[in-house]
């Protein structure tokens, strides 16, 4: 059955709610509701939030919006040659406003892993470069740099007038080998590499620290504990690695059997079924994950939830930055004035 519309041109293919479908849905509501609760709490702090608070705002944003987006919306049968017509072509038809979301989620979350490799290795000039106007800068650039990867959809999606529907221009197996390449390194392999790298980089800068700091405890024959300032970094950190394993968890899948299906290792009954639709859904988990993962691995993010769902009044303070603590122990205060470097 095909709904037809005369005076549009329109014709859409009913909506089939297979179970991916229901999944997806799922996806999208637990997105928006999840990722809204944090872009709430953070903007109720938004006077004192720092680098971190700013950035993983802006990620919930992203994730926000892919959530939005993520909504499934009837195929055309049937396209009018019409401004509009093109229009879906170049836009809905390639799902270009998800895409761009997906990208500028994923370098979010690759500005973040910067930010905490310079917060935890260049402790002295982390302060003087990431301003709140530098921070607002670099994430209207993810997002222009997220645009500029996903523009080629304007060029390569076209009204076809012989079908009278919306074709590809990469429909060939030069194009779907190019195209398989791209979207591969700037979805998954760039980033990648990239959290890899910093987060290798700050593990291994921390246990140098570590080692340093454990001698200093050992020079005062002393059985105080850490520092709140390198604890309390240290689990925002962990926070951090966490989401960042489960962004590769999640996307890799379904990026290596889309890879290998446009490179012919995959049969071509792949596309449409159960497991595309499995590993596609899958990585679609990933734009609700981050706030279950705040949620259950840092405290202060709990104690601001809990706010929200009372109604009582939040501590108006930084909610990912380190902040002081009056009570310290002797140790960890004297460390201070040791050039130990204590991150933002």
């Amino acid at each position: 059955m095909v709904k037809d519309s005369s005076e549009t041109g329109w014709a859409w293919y009913p909506m089939a709610w297979r179970w991916w479908t229901i999944a997806q849905v799922i996806c999208a509501i637990l997105g928006v509701f999840d990722n809204g609760v944090v872009i709430v709490i953070i903007f109720q702090r938004v006077k004192k939030n720092r680098s971190t608070d700013t950035l993983i705002g802006a990620l919930a944003i992203a994730d926000l919006l892919t959530s939005v987006f993520l909504f499934p919306l009837p195929w055309a049968k049937h396209v009018p040659a019409t401004i509009l017509g093109r229009m879906y072509c170049k836009l809905l038809y390639p799902g270009f406003a998800l895409w761009l979301c997906i990208t500028a989620s994923t370098y979010l979350l690759n500005a973040i892993c910067i930010e905490r490799y310079i917060a935890v290795v260049y402790p002295l000039y982390f302060n003087r470069v990431f301003t709140k106007a530098k921070v607002s800068i670099a994430v209207a650039f993810v997002w222009l740099l997220a645009f500029a990867q996903c523009v080629y959809t304007f060029f390569v999606y076209i009204y076809d007038d012989e079908i009278e529907n919306c074709n590809s221009l990469i429909n060939t197996d030069v194009g779907r080998v190019v195209h398989a390449y791209y979207a591969f390194s700037i979805r998954l392999a760039i980033p990648v590499l990239i959290m890899v790298i910093t987060q290798i980089l700050i593990i291994r800068s921390l246990h140098v620290q570590s080692k340093r700091f454990q001698g200093m405890r050992g020079d005062v024959e002393t059985n105080y504990p850490p520092s709140f300032h390198i604890t309390a970094r240290n689990n925002v950190i962990k926070m951090m690695l966490i989401v960042v394993c489960v962004y590769v968890i999640t996307w890799t899948p379904n990026q290596i059997a889309y890879l290998l299906f446009n490179l012919g290792y995959i049969s071509t009954s792949y596309r449409g079924s159960p497991l595309h639709r499995s590993l596609t859904v899958f990585a679609f988990l990933n734009s609700c994950a981050n706030p279950i993962i705040y949620t259950s691995r840092h405290t202060e993010f709990r104690q601001a939830l809990a706010s929200l769902f009372t109604c009582s009044k939040p501590e108006i303070a930084s909610l990912f930055a380190i902040k002081d603590k009056a009570k310290e122990s002797p140790v960890a205060a004297e460390t201070k004035t040791e050039n130990i470097p204590q991150s933002a």
